[in-house]
């Protein structure tokens, strides 16, 4: 995947199916980084932040 698209990141909070062997076990197989952050912190999660700025526009 990185291949075809560059360097992919997931982000990852407290939810249990972010943390269950299979769903990291697929992240390594495909070389994909993660990044960690606290549950109930939207200031944190970039997509928040453009679905803010969509609302606005619509």
């Amino acid at each position: 995947m990185s291949e075809q698209r560059g360097e992919v990141l997931f982000m990852q909070d407290g939810v249990p199916c972010h943390h269950n062997h299979r769903t990291q076990e697929w992240l390594h197989d495909h070389n994909i980084s993660r990044l960690f952050h606290p549950a109930n912190s939207p200031d944190l999660n970039p997509i928040e932040h453009i679905c803010h700025k969509i609302k606005k526009i619509i």
